[in-house]
């Protein structure tokens, strides 16, 4: 299969995609605007040496106007069997300019989400969605609420979730420092993901195990790993807290180490407070790694925990909710172990990798068979 991509170079859920279709035996060309380099906020590593790169040539917003001419000539000469486009906004109109009939839009969630807010933008998604005859989405919550947004759109949407390489995210105990109880999570250390309430929620309980149990109280730590403009916010709130020699800011690590990150964890916590936040794919990777997860009931959080199950879904910007979800896993080793194999449990069930890129790999024959 000659697959077509038009994606960001950056992204690494595109990036994944595409090596995935590599590692099938099929011929990837990746059409960006965009360097693979790595940017500022980014956990992307790089380019895959398989991808047969084409490197359109204006750059920034209106690229995407003025790279149209490009991608018709490029879709012209590759004549790819499915054309895969990334992001319903940018890039998801530069897809316009391909093969109608062989393209493919994954949206990612902030395009029906974020940029509805705004009538103009609004109406150009609206266009990108009507424009494509297939469309995916990560999560049924953002299917639901493409059709919310969009009630026109009849046609198929199909669940296309992110998976998890288990092989990759797994339980290694010797990254454990068993002297300390960490939460934690890995995310940009930006508004949208809530760690301000993280922060609190943590305050909290330190101040519940300094009165009731000191040897837990001495034994917590709260680790924070991601990069992000809202970082050093976030440092001064850790201090105006009197908390800040019990945090640790960890920045941007690369992908690869996220593992290593994980399994210095005990729980995990994702207090996210924007419903653009469409599917969980950091908490699968928690989960993967048998670590009980604490989400905010945002988005398509939910759909990635089994609530009481393998970790706990709580109300948003609520630190007295994460912070009672917190005690009850600290104070019980048994239940934060219980919990953590049964996240794993559900990945390898509904997430593993190889299933998602079997799916994407049968809907693409799907598309193929019915256009041709």
């Amino acid at each position: 299969m000659k697959i077509m991509f038009i994606a960001p170079g950056r992204s690494i859920h595109s990036n994944n995609w595409a090596s995935a279709m590599c590692n099938k035996g099929h011929t990837v060309h990746f059409v960006t605007q965009e360097s693979f380099t790595k940017n500022k906020y980014s956990f992307n590593q790089g380019i895959d040496s398989r991808f047969i790169v084409h490197q359109l040539p204006f750059k920034g917003k209106l690229g995407f106007i003025f790279n149209g001419l490009f991608v018709k000539r490029i879709t012209k000469k590759i004549n790819p069997d499915i054309i895969h486009v990334h992001q319903a906004f940018g890039y998801g109109f530069l897809g316009t300019f391909s093969n109608k009939r062989k393209a493919f839009l994954s949206v990612y969630g902030w395009e029906v989400y974020d940029l509805v807010k705004s009538k103009i933008k609004k109406r150009i998604v609206g266009y990108i969605l009507n424009w494509y005859n297939y469309i995916g989405s990560t999560s049924e919550c953002m299917k639901k609420q493409i059709l919310k947004e969009f009630p026109k759109i009849k046609k198929e949407i199909f669940v296309t979730p992110f998976g998890i390489d288990s092989n990759k995210f797994y339980k290694n105990i010797n990254m454990k420092d068993n002297k300390k109880i960490v939460i934690g999570t890995v995310k940009k250390m930006d508004k949208k993901y809530g760690i301000e309430y993280l922060i609190k929620a943590y305050a909290q309980t330190l101040s519940f195990f300094q009165k009731n149990n000191i040897e837990i109280y001495d034994k917590l730590l709260l680790k924070l790993v991601g990069p992000g403009n809202q970082t050093d916010e976030l440092i001064q709130l850790a201090a105006d807290l009197k908390i800040q020699n019990k945090v640790i800011f960890c920045g941007k690590i690369a992908h690869s180490d996220v593992p290593n990150a994980l399994n210095s964890f005990d729980i995990y916590v994702a207090p996210s407070i924007l419903d653009s936040e469409s599917f969980g794919v950091a908490i699968l990777e928690a989960s993967s790694c048998c670590l009980p997860v604490i989400v905010s009931n945002v988005g398509g959080l939910p759909e990635v925990v089994e609530n009481n199950v393998s970790g706990y879904v709580v109300e948003s910007k609520s630190p007295d909710k994460i912070c009672e979800k917190l005690i009850e896993l600290i104070s019980d080793e048994k239940l934060r172990t219980n919990m953590g194999k049964n996240g794993r449990n559900l990945v390898i069930k509904k997430y593993e990798w190889d299933k998602c890129v079997n799916l994407m790999q049968d809907i693409y024959t799907s598309i193929i068979k019915k256009e041709y």
